[in-house]
């Protein structure tokens, strides 16, 4: 305080001699608050915001007369969740005036401040719905007040924190169904798989579970994860799968199980996981469709961004610190095959690489290799593995899968030096020289002119003789 005006409060001494004549006057955006605490102490803690002109010149905010009674901080309000956008906010007015409202998300610290004000009377409870709000998500809020007389905005009270209500599933999830065998009794062991895609879901979707059904039988399973595995004894029923939580259940999937017309779908091919960029924190996923697969396209590939949602579709948040099995199945008609699934992670990519190229046989015009596939080593990204034979004439290069372990390179040259590199990207990691064998058939022709000669010799030797 100023020795000469005890009701003038600076944080330097200096700040009690008047302004200069230079000095800017203006009507800052301030806040005060008061504290008393339980031992009898008094404070005032006193905010404010400059723009960029107050921070050029020496500037001065307009005189603020502060009631300290008045000034006292908000307590903290109390929320309480209304449906899955909006919560209530409720708190206890110590005087007449009005009170302003802000709210954040939970994880961060961006306040959004909500529009106008709210109008308050001395020792009244005062409420405010914040609506917009995402589903089954924490948010904080707080309050600043102040009196009618339009003095200064206390500081904001401190935070309340709840969570907004569930929002039922809104999207059916996409089911299909594979018989894996036939139980003595003549039961059928029916596997179910599906997805919610995370495209279909919207903003705060959130699944405890899905409730499987088969009919008929009234068999019904509640499951956690994305598959379940059924012994039904009616070959020919239909099984539905709904999602849940705990604002109830959403729309099913109906499936039609017809054993007699199921056919056995082949797993997808050339199965491959490569790494995006540094930062994109997603994986890109590419495989070949079965062969004899109706409607199939030749190749699909999608983009993994922080777990596989269908066999050309992929979003949900992965952790880039964490592995992860990524798996792959076909789907025709309802109907799903086996998985082909690689370990991969966001840093690394698929955690398999090729290695021990070998050659296994040869001949005068071909070369067949074998390699095999082992866990990844060291941290190295890999888009694509090659395997390519190079001689002196012409060089064929081979793409190579983790379904693969052998290839054939044809239409060689006879006689002639190869070397056979296995190539991670456009490096060398393995190189093996072989030479095909001599051509026995060019020999043929040499001899049987010679012998030709020979006897023609000794034709003529004979005639002359007789």
């Amino acid at each position: 305080m100023c020795g000469e005006n005890q009701r003038v409060c600076v944080t330097e001494p200096t700040d009690c001699d008047p302004p200069s004549p230079s000095s800017v006057q203006r009507d800052l955006n301030m806040w005060c608050s008061y504290h008393q605490s339980e031992s009898g102490d008094s404070s005032m803690t006193c905010g404010w915001s400059l723009d960029s002109e107050s921070m050029i010149f020496t500037t001065w905010s307009e005189p603020r007369t502060v009631t300290l009674y008045q000034a006292v901080q908000p307590p903290r309000p109390s929320l309480t969740p209304l449906s899955e956008d909006s919560l209530l906010v409720s708190w206890r007015s110590s005087a007449d005036g009005s009170c302003r409202l802000r709210h954040r998300l939970n994880h961060t610290h961006v306040w959004t401040q909500a529009p106008g004000s709210v109008p308050v009377s001395a020792d009244q409870n005062a409420s405010y719905v914040m609506k917009g709000l995402l589903p089954f998500t924490v948010y904080s809020a707080a309050v600043s007040c102040r009196t009618t007389s339009g003095g200064v905005w206390t500081v904001w009270s401190a935070d309340a924190s709840e969570r907004t209500r569930d929002r039922a599933p809104s999207s059916a999830p996409e089911v299909c169904y594979r018989v894996e065998g036939t139980h003595p009794d003549g039961s059928l062991l029916l596997r179910l798989l599906w997805k919610v895609c995370r495209i279909q879901r919207g903003p705060g979707f959130r699944v405890l579970g899905y409730t499987v059904r088969y009919s008929p039988g009234g068999l019904t399973h509640n499951v956690t994860g994305e598959t379940a595995v059924l012994t039904v004894k009616e070959h020919n029923g239909s099984a539905t799968v709904a999602a849940f939580n705990t604002a109830g259940s959403g729309p099913a999937t109906r499936v039609q199980i017809d054993p007699q017309g199921h056919s056995v779908l082949p797993a997808v091919r050339h199965l491959w996981i490569s790494s995006l960029r540094p930062g994109d924190e997603a994986l890109r996923v590419q495989w070949r469709c079965p062969e004899g697969l109706p409607s199939a396209p030749p190749l699909g590939h999608y983009s993994l961004t922080r777990v596989k949602c269908s066999i050309d579709h992929v979003s949900s948040d992965v952790d880039p610190k964490k592995p992860y099995l990524v798996s792959v199945f076909p789907v025709y008609k309802q109907q799903c095959g086996p998985a082909q699934s690689l370990p991969a992670s966001v840093q690394r990519g698929a955690l398999v690489e090729a290695a021990g190229l070998k050659v296994v046989s040869f001949n005068k015009t071909s070369v067949t290799v074998m390699w095999a596939w082992q866990q990844k080593r060291g941290p190295m990204r890999v888009e694509s593995y090659r395997a390519m034979l190079k001689g002196d004439r012409h060089t064929q290069t081979r793409s190579i899968w983790p379904d693969q372990n052998r290839l054939t390179f044809s239409n060689l040259t006879p006689s002639t030096e190869y070397s056979l590199h296995l190539l991670a990207d456009d490096s060398s990691t393995h190189i093996v020289q072989q030479k095909t064998h001599f051509d026995e058939k060019l020999l043929v022709t040499p001899v049987c002119v010679l012998l030709l000669l020979l006897s023609l010799l000794i034709v003529s030797v004979l005639s002359r003789t007789v």
